[in-house]
């Protein structure tokens, strides 16, 4: 399997879009104090695309952006990142990484709302990659 290519080609494109906040990459324990966003690694489906030995499994799932600021100013500023982050990730966009592309499905928002002095607005950038299963 080549997840950790799917995911650093999903966090290439990420540090491409130059988002103007800072970036916490997925599983590191940081508690920052200043706009940031958390990234998240979710595959889900690993299903057969093709048959025989040598054939490919298409990998689906979801790159996950929490995008957090903090409250007291509206929820204007937060929506301008979210439209430049949803932009940056349309359907039909192909990202790659060691030749192993990833297509992604499109961005959805989810929020934004407020969690503990924090707007949290998470956008789930839905992707799919086919590996071959001999490697």
């Amino acid at each position: 399997m080549r997840y950790a290519d799917i995911q650093s080609a999903l966090i290439g494109a990420w540090n491409d879009g130059a988002f103007g906040i800072t970036t916490i990459l997925p599983d590191r324990n940081e508690a920052p104090t200043t706009d940031h966003a958390r990234l998240s690694f979710i595959p889900a489906d690993n299903t057969p695309a093709t048959m025989g030995d040598d054939g490919t499994n298409e990998v689906a799932g979801i790159f996950q952006a929490d995008i957090m600021m903090r409250t007291g100013r509206g929820n204007g500023e937060i929506l301008d990142v979210v439209d430049t982050v949803c932009a940056a990730f349309p359907s039909g966009r192909r990202v790659s990484y060691n030749d192993q592309q990833v297509i992604i499905w499109g961005a959805t928002l989810n929020g934004p709302k407020s969690e503990g002095g924090w707007l949290r607005a998470t956008v789930s950038i839905n992707f799919a990659a086919y590996v071959r299963r001999s490697t």
